[in-house]
């Protein structure tokens, strides 16, 4: 069964990784830098100031903590313990991987880190402003699938 499921894993990854084209390559390796996002994140700080101005800092602290603890868990205890190998280290598909700009990353990428931050992130945020701001909750939703979206078009994760 878990043969099954890497084998379906590997032939979603190539076929996804192998719509690219230069266009999409430049986007997507810019939708995966994390400085890219510093101008949104900046509007995201913004946001929760006019919404929680008075509890801004503790905010900002929990939101803090639990990206540490998101990025920990899937980097330190995820990553290291299954040691999974990114698409691009995998001997049975680096060949077959399209990598933008010749990145690939550490050696083992199960689960993606940017992933689970970001989904981290949207998660709370948008739990900040239920009913608040449905559009705003429906673009954070957007960045969280792209950047995740990204990670497989560059070729580095599953």
């Amino acid at each position: 069964m878990l043969d099954v499921l890497k084998n379906l894993d590997a032939e979603l990854l190539l076929f996804f990784n192998n719509l690219n084209n230069p266009f999409f390559d430049f986007i997507f390796y810019w939708f995966s830098d994390k400085w890219f996002w510093v101008p949104f994140y900046g509007f995201l700080a913004w946001k929760v100031y006019r919404n929680n101005a008075s509890h801004f800092f503790i905010v900002i602290f929990f939101i803090a903590v639990a990206i540490t603890i998101s990025d920990q868990i899937s980097s330190s205890l995820i990553k290291e313990n299954v040691m999974r190998l990114r698409p691009c280290h995998d001997p049975t598909l680096a060949s077959e991987i399209h990598l933008v700009k010749g990145y690939c990353g550490g050696q083992f990428g199960f689960v993606s880190s940017h992933a689970t931050n970001v989904f981290t992130l949207a998660a709370f945020i948008t739990r900040l402003f239920v009913k608040k701001n449905l559009p705003l909750q429906r673009i954070i939703w957007i960045w969280a699938v792209l950047v995740s979206y990204s990670r497989i078009y560059l070729g580095v994760h599953f």
